[in-house]
């Protein structure tokens, strides 16, 4: 559902090298693009770029998921993986599956594994 969206950053090349040079916006947050739409601004482009926390903040295969989720559902920096997506997407829809993953996740099934 996420797969591949926290990898596309808008950038600007920096002549004489042409260079990357990463895009914030008035908060200093990463702007987040969309290779088939390309919202970036003018004079900027859409690229794959690395995912952010080294990698660790990603969706992109099976098990950087599971890890996501182990990371949502110990409730130790997953706000921060949510404002990552809701960036992303432009959208606050998504924010719904965060939370349903916490309250089942967390006080459900980490519970029962915690007590068997």
């Amino acid at each position: 559902m996420f797969g591949g969206l926290l990898i596309n950053r808008c950038v600007t090349y920096n002549p004489p090298d042409y260079a990357l040079t990463k895009v914030y916006d008035k908060f200093q947050n990463e702007i987040y693009c969309d290779n088939s739409t390309n919202l970036c601004s003018p004079g900027q482009v859409c690229v794959n770029y690395k995912n952010p926390d080294f990698g660790v903040s990603s969706f992109d295969n099976f098990l950087k998921a599971v890890l996501s989720v182990f990371i949502i559902i110990t409730m130790e920096g997953w706000t921060t993986l949510m404002y990552y997506i809701r960036r992303a997407t432009g959208t606050y829809a998504y924010d719904i599956y965060f939370y349903l993953t916490v309250i089942i996740g967390t006080f459900f099934i980490l519970n029962l594994m915690v007590a068997v």
